[in-house]
């Protein structure tokens, strides 16, 4: 499970996932990029929840967003999506839903509930690896025809400005230091004010950096302030 660091995720929800045997990875914070799939699946449902608002066949009870939202969030899951094609319900129960009219076309009769477990979870194994196989050789292709982006290197010791997040205006300046880096690695940052200062250091995501250079008119060699960086804040003695 990939999340942002949203402070409703407390140590019960990571004692379950443990548990559960579970993975939680959190994103970068400020950086959309870092929860790139979430971010496309609210973007989708967003352009869903705007049409229906803006159709006029939409009846009147359901002009609010919030009324609309269920039936989207029902539509997106059920629908089978490009890249794996296969729909998020079909993916975790192993079959599409029933509907009401669906339940009422089957004759009932009497099953075996072992048998039942062991087809439903065998149909889920199934969904789940077809699925992952699509992503897998639609990600290849596409690597094949864009090359991947290279990031910019960095080195201990090298001189760095961080962009500010919420600029008071357009105009300001938009970055903050320059700092001094202490390890980087293919996605993050770490820097300090002073190469030499106590404290761990601040993180920041690399499409938020940019080497500094004496032309860059800079004024704030002060630490990022909340709401201003992209970096992690911590402590620093």
């Amino acid at each position: 499970i990939r999340s942002d660091c949203a402070a409703y995720y407390t140590q019960e929800f990571t004692d379950l996932c443990m548990a559960m045997g579970i993975y939680h990875q959190k994103g970068t914070p400020y950086i959309h990029s870092s929860s790139s799939i979430v971010e496309r699946a609210f973007r989708t449902i967003e352009s869903m929840v705007s049409k229906f608002l803006n159709d006029t066949d939409t009846p009147i009870h359901l002009k609010e967003w919030d009324a609309i939202l269920e039936y989207c969030c029902y539509n997106y899951n059920t629908t089978p999506h490009d890249t794996g094609e296969f729909s998020p319900f079909h993916i975790f129960f192993g079959s599409q839903p029933n509907l009401v009219t669906d339940i009422k076309l089957v004759m009932p009769c009497s099953i075996d509930k072992n048998v039942e477990l062991d087809e439903l979870l065998y149909r889920v194994q199934c969904a789940y690896s077809e699925s992952f196989n699509n992503m897998v050789n639609k990600r290849l292709s596409v690597k094949h025809t864009y090359p991947p982006h290279e990031t910019q290197r960095y080195e201990k010791g090298d001189l760095i400005l961080v962009k500010r997040v919420n600029p008071k205006n357009k105009f300001e300046f938009l970055y903050n230091g320059p700092y001094f880096v202490v390890s980087s690695d293919e996605y993050r940052v770490c820097y300090k004010k002073k190469p030499n200062s106590r404290g761990r250091p601040y993180v920041a995501h690399k499409s938020m950096v940019k080497s500094f250079s004496p032309s860059d008119n800079t004024s704030s060699n002060e630490h990022p302030r909340n709401g201003e960086d992209s970096g992690e804040q911590t402590s620093e003695e």
